[in-house]
């Protein structure tokens, strides 16, 4: 019965790094972090335009918009205009979570792609 040791457990089973020069794994790699970026762009730039079209609706139908409560104010008594908050502003924890998901992605696709989970060797 063989007896696992220290060296075994430890330097044996980990992951080893590849050789260079597979250019279509490397590919597909660049290919699946590139579509993660555009993807979260895409849904930033998704949530912006539905945003918009709220505004404009509501500047439409001679209402003044609230950046800060994100509602619209038709009342004849009300204010006519309310101060601009920066989409950013408003919005920082959307584009937080939608950022730290996308760079988690591309670090995980950069990571997975250099690592083999092979046996070495000798």
């Amino acid at each position: 019965m063989k007896i696992a040791t220290l060296h075994h457990i430890f330097v044996v089973n980990l992951p080893r790094v590849r050789p260079a020069g597979n250019a279509k794994e490397d590919m597909t790699r660049k290919s699946a972090a590139i579509l993660v970026v555009i993807l979260a762009i895409a849904v930033v730039a998704a949530d912006y335009a539905i945003e918009f079209m709220q505004v404009d609706s509501c500047l439409d139908q001679g209402g003044a918009f609230n950046f800060s409560a994100m509602e619209c104010s038709t009342d004849p008594n009300g204010p006519k205009t309310f101060p601009f908050v920066p989409y950013p502003v408003r919005n920082l924890r959307f584009l937080a979570v939608v950022g730290s998901s996308a760079l988690l992605l591309v670090l995980g696709l950069s990571y997975v792609g250099k690592t083999t989970n092979g046996k070495s060797g000798s």
